[in-house]
């Protein structure tokens, strides 16, 4: 197509110059007719129309062609120099109005020459399909690309060249393009592509917190689904603990910007710091556009970066539990747009973290109900063999009762000793009574409180014998405990020390002191029990081990059932000291 004299007024008058007859010049004023008509064409569509030449491109494209090189996309991918070449040979010849306006241009002028103001990188790929077609020979292109405004606006193009035809060749001199804004459309297309993303994502992001009950799988979750859907420099989501104060849990950065986790706490849990200070207790979301623009934010060494901010409230029943912080490095990072994205995720956090907790609640309950039911099933066995154990014990009992009365029987010759033989009866079964009381009295149904029993069984004798006011009682007793089977012969062992103390030791004394102690010795593995009194001694002719008396020899034998041994010290009274081990005696 000719560059010259395309409109009528600019052809000579003398139309014998171009033709010598009439048909000459019939010819001419068609052609100026046709030149007329594309002129008003080119300068009036409302699309964008280029007029280029691609000659120097062409040439490019067949001496990389004749080296030998065949697969022409791989190479110009990997010759950024080369495909620089070619764009610099492509020469803008005339551009029409609506150009202008789409490209925001003053004039033809600013257009003319190269593409190089206005070829964007993000076009490349683009770039090299079209001129892969143009090196096949294909008369004619379409793609979409990207494209930049003089004002250095960024736009959605859509491409099309024609190579006209030429003798049976295309004419690469004259190249047509057509350019059509497609930004809206694109818009749409990715507005609708970000909410059909959208929708998916918040499915799988249900569908995954319908999946778990756990807290740290929830926060995990939900801030990946964030991530993959939104913008950010750094991320980090708090919530708050049983003071009210926030504690990050999770945070995330694009690789370039960190937020210090204690400082980050620190201004959340300010009240008197700023905006930042104010969000734990906001139900609305806050956004700052330009942190340099806001009175209220407060920087520090640690968010001096952060040039804008958004955050967004966790809330459940009006009443917040945590917020997610969103930072950027640059203003305007974010948008209502951006609340509006994350509001359904906030929300699904909101309910899924409600759910944990109620859920952590009702399991710790289970658990609980679980544990008494367990102890009720414990302490039901328990009974059931304690009943048994009852029933074998106090047969047991009832025969040492018959015994030690048969003993007594047999020492029985006046009133006096038959008075007290049955006060000494009393007593031992008053000792023995205690045990199986304490007994159904405690929790633990396999074992004895003895510092309880210890003072349950003084009180017991000290009234037995009207003793109480007399003598002063000084007792030393570890928290320890016995089983039924230890403390019944234990029992009788201590009646029968106290009972020889209250019954021997004070006589013809005003007054006295009685001590016990018992106590763990653990490098012996064992116990000790001590019963000490400041009366008138132990006779040096008793002997424990040859006694005839009825309480020395039970308590032989009663420390012997133990599995221990006695000793007995005679200065400035009377000592019974009985060890025994923790572990049963095996005799």
């Amino acid at each position: 197509m000719p560059r010259m004299n395309r409109h009528p007024e600019n052809l000579p008058e003398n139309k014998n110059s171009f033709f010598s007859d009439g048909f000459g010049s019939r010819e001419l004023s068609r052609l100026q007719a046709s030149e007329y008509r594309y002129r008003k064409i080119f300068d009036n569509l409302n699309v964008s129309i280029w007029e280029e030449d691609y000659t120097g491109v062409y040439r490019l494209l067949n001496e990389i062609k004749d080296d030998g090189e065949e697969d022409l996309q791989s190479y110009l991918k990997g010759h950024p120099e080369t495909l620089q070449r070619i764009l610099q040979e492509i020469k803008i010849l005339d551009v029409n109005d609506a150009t202008l306006r789409m490209y925001h241009a003053p004039s033809k002028e600013a257009f003319l020459g190269s593409l190089d103001k206005i070829f964007v990188d993000e076009s490349t790929d683009n770039f090299i399909r079209e001129m892969v077609a143009i090196a096949d020979g294909e008369r004619f292109f379409e793609g979409e690309t990207l494209g930049r405004k003089l004002t250095g606006e960024m736009m959605d193009l859509l491409l099309q060249i024609s190579v006209p035809e030429k003798n049976g060749r295309g004419d690469y001199r004259n190249v047509l393009v057509a350019i059509i804004d497609i930004t809206e459309r694109k818009n749409r297309e990715r507005e609708h592509l970000h909410l059909l993303q959208m929708a998916e994502s918040l499915r799988k992001t249900t569908l995954a917190l319908a999946s778990t009950m756990d807290r740290d799988q929830i926060l995990d979750l939900i801030l990946d689904e964030i991530v993959e859907n939104t913008h950010y420099s750094a991320i980090a989501l708090g919530l708050k603990d049983e003071q009210g104060r926030i504690k990050i849990f999770r945070r995330r950065d694009d690789g370039r910007h960190q937020i210090d986790q204690n400082e980050l706490e620190r201004l959340y849990n300010r009240n008197d710091h700023g905006i930042l200070g104010s969000l734990p207790d906001s139900p609305d979301p806050v956004l700052i556009k330009d942190t340099r623009r806001e009175d209220r934010w407060i920087a520090t060494p640690a968010n001096e970066w952060v040039r804008s901010f958004l955050g967004m409230p966790i809330v459940v029943r009006g009443r917040v539990i945590g917020l997610i912080g969103f930072c950027g490095d640059r203003p305007g990072m974010f948008g209502t747009a951006m609340i509006t994205t994350l509001e359904p995720y906030v929300l699904s956090a909101a309910m899924a973290l409600e759910n944990a907790r109620l859920y952590a609640e009702a399991q710790h309950e289970i658990a609980e109900r679980q544990a008494a039911e367990e102890q009720i099933q414990k302490s039901l066995y328990e009974k059931k063999i304690l009943l048994m154990e009852i029933h074998h014990r106090v047969k047991n009992n009832l025969s040492i009762i018959a015994s030690l009365l048969n003993l007594h029987g047999d020492q029985i010759h006046t009133v006096e000793q038959a008075r007290s033989a049955l006060q000494l009866s009393q007593s031992r079964v008053h000792s023995m009574a205690l045990v199986h009381e304490n007994l159904y009295q405690s929790k633990d149904l396999a074992r004895i409180d003895i510092a309880y029993y210890i003072q349950r069984l003084l009180d017991e004798l000290l009234a037995l014998y009207s003793m109480s006011d007399t003598i002063s009682v000084h007792t030393k007793v570890e928290e320890l405990y016995l089983n039924v089977t230890r403390a019944v012969p234990f029992g009788l062992l201590l009646n029968e020390l106290i009972t020889n103390a209250l019954t021997h030791a004070f006589v013809g004394v005003d007054g006295g002191e009685l001590k016990i102690r018992f106590e763990m010795k653990e490098e012996e593995q064992g116990y000790l029990l001590v019963v000490e009194d400041n009366g008138v001694g132990l006779p040096e002719t008793v002997n424990i081990e040859s006694s005839t008396s009825l309480g020395l020899q039970l308590v032989r034998v009663l420390t012997e059932q133990l599995g221990g041994d006695i000793r007995v010290r005679r200065e400035k009274g009377s000592c019974f000291c009985i060890s025994f081990p923790i572990e049963e005696s095996p005799v």
